[in-house]
């Protein structure tokens, strides 16, 4: 019997913060993050990537080649692209790049003072979840399978908004058919599977913004869209090899 369950994982990197503490221009100041990366993963048989991901970082830390990495004598240790070790960040982009259960979409909005006032009022989190929906609005979803959606926990997120997110982005026609969704917000540190985003938005942030595209190329296959916003909100949707192409030519 097929798996009628479809699951979407839901992180990002960067953050939607435009203020600090007593009203500070984030924008004007040094470590300003410009880009907000939006990323959802998908695939249809969840258990299977999280018991081989947990099977593959205890591989790893039992493995003497490592021993001596800092970072790895963390008892809380996981995958986490910015503050892995380089060896370790090449180990777990090698174990990506062989599987084949799963397909990422994502979006990449510039962080726009001018609009997060008019548009948003300066609500950080009425932003962060637009950009949730806009995420949601290039991805794919089968009909006649029940879909779980998990959104990685962040300050002011909760499972209430995110539903009311997932009812406003799914489109007539699928609730229509009578799609079987379900919401949760969750710890990502609770859930193995969160790492696979993790790496790609890793990899898209450094293509953007390091001009380092290797990472990006070779997990190309795994990735359906990138959808990229401009300061002037102009949607731009490509493949990551028209994407690329794009780079390459200049």
């Amino acid at each position: 019997m097929r798996n009628k369950n479809i699951y979407n994982f839901i992180d990002e990197s960067g953050n939607a913060d435009f203020f600090g503490k007593r009203g500070k221009e984030l924008w004007t100041q040094d470590g300003w993050q410009p880009l907000l990366i939006m990323g959802l993963v998908q695939t249809n048989d969840r258990k299977k990537i999280g018991q081989e991901i947990t099977e593959f970082h205890k591989k790893i830390l039992d493995d003497q080649l490592y021993i001596g990495i800092t970072s790895l004598k963390n008892d809380e240790h996981f995958f986490h692209a910015r503050t892995d070790h380089p060896e370790i960040r090449a180990e777990f982009f090698q174990f990506l790049r062989k599987r084949d259960d799963f397909i990422c979409y994502c979006l990449v909005t510039q962080k726009n003072p001018s609009h997060f006032s008019t548009d948003y009022g300066k609500n950080t989190n009425k932003f962060y979840f637009d950009c949730v929906r806009k995420l949601l609005d290039i991805c794919s979803f089968e009909k006649g399978k029940n879909h779980l959606f998990y959104l990685s926990q962040r300050n002011n997120t909760t499972k209430e908004k995110f539903t009311a997110v997932l009812q406003e982005a799914l489109c007539m026609e699928m609730v229509q058919d009578e799609l079987d969704y379900k919401a949760q917000v969750v710890k990502s540190s609770e859930y193995p599977e969160l790492c696979v985003i993790d790496y790609i938005l890793w990899a898209v942030q450094r293509s953007i913004l390091k001009d380092e595209h290797r990472f990006l190329n070779a997990i190309s296959g795994k990735i359906a869209f990138i959808c990229i916003e401009d300061l002037d909100k102009v949607y731009k949707k490509y493949t990551i090899s028209e994407y690329l192409d794009i780079i390459r030519t200049g």
